[in-house]
């Protein structure tokens, strides 16, 4: 029962495999009879040739058939892990249906939305980042020890520049030390562990939210934070629409 299955999955290798051994057997051959050949020897070189383009026929199906199924299963994985939002509820660290209600909330969704991932993973610091420009601006923060509206970064300049440049969310699991300081009433301190991602709205960077916190963040919290943010970008859509109105 175990035969089949491992002989299938060693065809992409034995096929070409095959296919060279028969091409340069047939070419050796060739060379050895010449022109001098008589009608016994074209016939088999007739059958290497024939048997080796045959190999060559069957290793192109298979390694093409092998790669369709490759990006077919890959393509499955990412619509699983972007729709199964009950499982990454119950796995991850946010609740992303309580950031839902907030966000269709009436006033200042963004601000709220932020402080309750915050407040949920326990961060250090938080703020969401607005693209204006090739610029991104500080618009919405927590905790942070200056006000918004005096920061802004160019596209590719920083960290929050690098990842709308990249459109990409970036984890750095283990933040120099005195990176970042949070003061409060007890003293002051530096998160371990900072997170980045970017808004996007079709091929465009609407902003980055971004999230330090002094305790891991886990693989299903990232895809949390992932989701979060297309629903960020949403927001300001709709918001422009109001404006437009």
């Amino acid at each position: 029962m175990k035969t089949k299955p491992q002989i299938l999955k060693k065809a992409p290798l034995l096929m070409p495999t095959l296919f060279f051994v028969g091409a340069v057997a047939s070419s050796y051959f060739l060379f050895l009879t010449g022109q001098q050949s008589t009608s016994q020897e074209f016939r088999v070189a007739s059958v290497l040739i024939g048997t080796t383009f045959f190999f060559g026929a069957v290793a192109m199906n298979v390694l093409a058939t092998t790669k369709t199924e490759r990006v077919v299963y890959l393509e499955k994985s990412r619509e699983v892990e972007s729709t199964d939002t009950t499982r990454l509820n119950a796995e991850g660290m946010l609740s992303i249906e309580a950031i839902d209600k907030i966000i269709e909330g009436p006033y200042d969704s963004l601000q709220s939305a932020l402080n309750e991932i915050c407040n949920q993973i326990q961060a250090g610091q938080g703020a969401i980042y607005l693209e204006s420009e090739q610029e991104l601006e500080l618009k919405y923060g927590y905790a942070l020890p200056y006000d918004e509206g005096t920061t802004k970064f160019k596209i590719g300049e920083g960290l929050v520049g690098r990842v709308a440049s990249d459109k990409s969310m970036l984890y750095i699991d283990k933040l120099p030390e005195n990176y970042m300081t949070i003061f409060s009433g007890l003293g002051s301190s530096s998160p371990s562990f900072l997170v980045l991602v970017p808004m996007i709205e079709g091929t465009k960077v609407k902003g980055v939210l971004e999230v330090s916190t002094f305790q891991a963040i886990d693989k299903v919290t990232l895809q949390q934070l992932n989701i979060i943010a297309g629903k960020l970008t949403e927001v300001l859509h709709k918001e422009k629409m109001v404006d437009y109105v």
